[in-house]
């Protein structure tokens, strides 16, 4: 999958970069559902603000700022 978004190119690019928004917030969630330590959980939400607020796209920038609050 990661090849043919990678491919198409900057078409390409949004897909791929909301696909990895996704799965690092899933990543997120999952980490704070099994009752991880605040520092694991803390530094996967920096992982997933970071990489959203890096982002072009304005939905995944939105997404960051609503989990956020």
């Amino acid at each position: 999958m990661w090849n043919a978004l990678i491919d198409a190119g900057t078409i390409g690019m949004t897909p791929l970069t909301a696909w990895i928004a996704k799965e690092r917030l899933r990543d997120l969630l999952a980490c704070a559902h099994t009752g991880a330590d605040h520092h694991r959980i803390g530094h996967l939400q920096w992982k997933f603000l970071t990489w959203c607020a890096d982002s072009d796209i304005p939905e995944v920038r939105q997404l960051a700022v609503t989990v956020d609050h």
